[in-house]
């Protein structure tokens, strides 16, 4: 070794690494080692001294170091076996690689109901259903584990008395330094309640959405027949007559009902949040030309702009309401515009991506106009809809969209603004507003001292 440091610590790790293998003797170690054995013994004794390694001498004199492990590793050994048999609301246990159960914790015992004596030393498929175990699930969940290093599952368990539970089940591999399957742990939690709650919500929502679906075929067909017999009422009516208003009466009523109800649709639609809402490319350049100009049809008088509908990517990720939700905001400029001549502009905007070529992280408005991640990292196309009305208070932009069922009744209250930002959340997009004088300069206003700004953001297809 010639005294080098490297040798020295060479030795130290050599020793140091012989944790619960047998003792190193000085011959022994003279054999690895090319240096003085004078040299090793002295760094041995040294190590000895400072408490590192223990040290013993044999009946023929020759002396041996080992070391132990340290007291507070084995003292937090303990206190975590400690505190895995003492948790009650998870089963925790070790099974073998061939699936045997080898140790059991008081929730295990609480969960499933064997005690320790019981169970271990079976293979834990017993805590699986009969079609299950027929179907290799338990084998099969090993065998995922031992290839990927974990394996989730739920589903139905079985108690010792046979009955049933729904569980979320973690089985994680465990291996040796040499890359050896030692076994398994096995964590179980019981979520019975949980999974019955959502069986109840999605009873309730499928029962809802039957019931739904019949009252407005049932409501739609007597609609109708209002609509023809009051068409044909009126086909033999002179204008003069006097009976001839209230039937335009009746006939207005029933447009009314008629829209509530295609609006009532289209938010069962927007709150659908199981996975199950469809989107697909739809053009958003041709859906905002319609749009606009339903919008001048509609309002005589009404001064409409526009800006970069052509120069966007034309598909957006939405359905066949997108339209409806443009429609919304644009009437909504208008009913609530203030001026002798109301001015409307819209404004498309590709959402950039960022310099590495990455998409940007979709923006949702908190109402006051600042704007908050929604984890969303499509890119997507902007729309801004500004006009020169009174504008929205920071304070009430919370207030508007959240208007809701009870205010139907109303006019240009507001529901339909609840309906935008239900829509384009379904549509995994964004709704932001702001004053005009907070746009962007690419943004077309109006008015730059007052108005709203509407923007909408909508994943690219």
């Amino acid at each position: 070794m010639a005294g080098s440091p490297t040798a020295r610590a060479d030795i130290r790790v050599a020793v140091l690494d012989s944790v619960e293998s047998e003792p190193h003797t000085t011959a022994e170690l003279r054999s690895r080692i090319d240096g003085d054995p004078a040299t090793i013994e002295d760094v041995l004794c040294r190590l000895s001294t400072e408490g590192t390694l223990r040290e013993k001498t044999g009946p023929e004199g020759t002396t041996v170091w080992w070391q132990e492990t340290e007291p507070a590793a084995a003292r937090d050994q303990v206190q975590f076996e400690e505190l895995v048999q003492t948790v009650s609301d998870h089963a925790i246990f070790f099974i073998t690689p061939d699936g045997t159960v080898q140790t059991w914790n008081e929730g295990a015992r609480q969960l499933k109901g064997y005690d320790a004596g019981e169970i271990i030393g079976d293979h834990f498929s017993t805590f699986y259903t009969p079609e299950d175990r027929e179907n290799r699930r338990p084998s099969r969940n090993l065998a995922t584990a031992a290839r990927d290093g974990r394996v989730e599952d739920e589903g139905w368990r079985v108690h010792k008395d046979g009955s049933g539970f729904w569980a979320r089940v973690t089985i994680t591999a465990i291996h040796d330094d040499d890359g050896t399957l030692r076994g398994f742990t096995k964590v179980t939690r019981d979520l019975t309640e949980r999974h019955e709650y959502e069986r109840t919500i999605e009873r309730e929502r499928e029962r809802l959405e039957l019931l739904n679906r019949t009252l407005r075929h049932d409501i739609l067909n007597g609609l109708n027949v209002v609509t023809v017999e009051t068409q044909t009422a009126r086909a033999h009516l002179d204008e003069d007559h006097p009976v001839t208003e209230h039937i335009d009466v009746i006939r207005d009523r029933v447009d009314d009902l008629t829209e509530l109800i295609e609006t009532m649709r289209e938010l069962m639609s927007a709150l659908e949040t199981d996975g199950s809402k469809e989107l697909e490319p739809i053009s958003l350049t041709e859906t905002l030309r319609e749009q606009l100009d339903l919008l001048e049809h509609s309002y005589s008088g009404v001064e409409v702009t526009s800006r970069g509908l052509d120069e966007v990517p034309s598909a957006v990720l939405a359905d066949g309401l997108l339209g409806r939700v443009f429609e919304n905001i644009l009437t909504n400029a208008v009913v609530h515009n203030d001026t002798d001549r109301p001015r409307v502009t819209v404004t498309a905007r590709e959402t950039p991506r960022s310099a590495a070529g990455e998409s940007p992280t979709l923006l949702s408005g908190s109402g006051n106009g600042e704007t908050e991640a929604s984890g969303a990292t499509t890119a997507g196309v902007t729309v801004h809809v500004a006009d020169n009305g009174p504008g929205v208070p920071p304070e009430e932009r919370d207030a508007i969209l959240e208007k809701g069922v009870s205010e139907l009744d109303e006019p240009g209250n507001g529901f339909g603004l609840y309906l935008v930002k239900e829509m384009v959340r379904s549509y995994e997009g964004t709704l932001d507003i702001t004053d005009a004088s907070e746009a962007p300069d690419d943004v077309l206003v109006p008015d730059e001292e007052r108005g709203a700004v509407f923007s909408v953001t909508i994943p690219q297809a």
